[in-house]
Parts: C-alpha cells; sequence; structure tokens
C-alpha cells in the first residue's frame, strides 16, 4: 500500500496474490526414471509429466514447479529438483505468471 491507503501498482507482488508456474526439463537416469518422478512428484508445488513417447526419450521428463514468486520457482528447481538423486540437470522452458489484479482506486 502507498502513502494513501491505496495498492501501489509497482510493487512486487506477494505470495498472497502471484502465482508462478515454471515449466522445466529434467535429464534423468533412464534407470531411475520411475523414482525420480515419484520422488519429484511427493514435494510440495512440484509435479511431473511424460514429454514424449519416443523411447530415445526416456531420459527427459517434464516438470512443473509452482510457487509464490520466481524466486522461490528458481529455488526449488535448484535446490529441490536438482538435489533429486538420478536427475542430472534441469533448466526452465516455459514461465507463467498469474499475479491476482489490484483493486482499481475508489472501487474497495
Amino acid at each position: 500500500m502507498n502513502v494513501a491507503g491505496h495498492p501501489d501498482p509497482f510493487a512486487e507482488p506477494d505470495q498472497d496474490t502471484c502465482t508462478v508456474v515454471v515449466g522445466a526439463l529434467a535429464r534423468v537416469e533412464v534407470a531411475a526414471r520411475a523414482r525420480v518422478a515419484q520422488q519429484l512428484s511427493a514435494l510440495d508445488g512440484i509435479s511431473t509429466f511424460d514429454v514424449d513417447q519416443d523411447p530415445e526419450g526416456e531420459h527427459r521428463l517434464g516438470v512443473l514447479v509452482e510457487a509464490g514468486s520466481l524466486d522461490q520457482a528458481h529455488d526449488r528447481l535448484r535446490d529441490a529438483v536438482q538435489r533429486v538423486p538420478g536427475v542430472l540437470a534441469a533448466w526452465p522452458v516455459a514461465i507463467e505468471i498469474d499475479a491476482a489484479p489490484s483493486t482499481p482506486r475508489g472501487m474497495s
């Protein structure tokens, strides 16, 4: 809020008003793929999906990271996803930021 009590249109969105979803690809050990997918899906704010049906692509796993900010999503990708045994690398490929609209002035 600014000094007049109105929402600051330039303020960073907080966790209550913003959702960030990062789509990432993870390169995983083929032999550990099922276990890696299960471990990743058990983490808070993280889900996995198959990226393709190509047998040559069984080392790839899609990962969605949901967080309250871009920094938090980055931290989860770096500190949670990439540290699961069997994940060789993970990198973001898409980002969606959904900030809840602030109440227009005079409408509160």
